[in-house]
């Protein structure tokens, strides 16, 4: 399959409902059972991590699979909700409390998620993670995407 493909195919409001309504339920739960080598789509095919923070409202453990990118000893995740017009709902609860738990792979451990907020390098690092995963960029967004770096205690 061509990247353009995949692309259509996952910013498309079907399979945005079939990921928000399935898959997002789902791929925490088989990321963490198989030890970062399944998701609901099968073998991952871009690097990803499971990030599990507290639910602003309910204060329960939320858990959201996302695509990320290594930088400078950190995960870079970004709040793009695949191009959709608001920001998905996970970054909310980041925003409210910073302090997670993430898996990449079979690795498990807590962590401090800040909002990037470097005007230099803040173009750069998402136009790498954008070119990377071909996701909407903010232009094509309406609004412009929260890029989250991880941080390990």
């Amino acid at each position: 399959m061509t990247d353009d493909f995949i692309l259509r195919m996952t910013t498309s409001p079907v399979t945005t409902w079939i990921i928000r309504h399935v898959a997002s339920h789902l791929d925490p739960i088989l990321f963490r059972a198989s030890n970062g080598r399944f998701t609901s789509m099968g073998v991952p095919s871009m690097p990803m991590l499971t990030l599990t923070a507290r639910g602003r409202k309910s204060g329960k453990p939320r858990s959201v699979h996302l695509a990320c990118l290594e930088d400078d000893g950190g995960f870079l995740v970004v709040a793009s909700a695949m191009g959709q017009a608001r920001h998905p709902a996970w970054s909310h609860n980041l925003d409210a409390s910073p302090e997670i738990e993430v898996q990449v792979q079979e690795r498990r451990f807590p962590a401090r998620a800040r909002v990037l907020r470097l005007p230099g390098s803040l173009p750069r690092l998402l136009g790498c993670f954008f070119r990377r995963f071909r996701f909407p960029l903010s232009g094509e967004l309406g609004r412009s995407p929260s890029l989250y770096r991880r941080h390990k205690h």
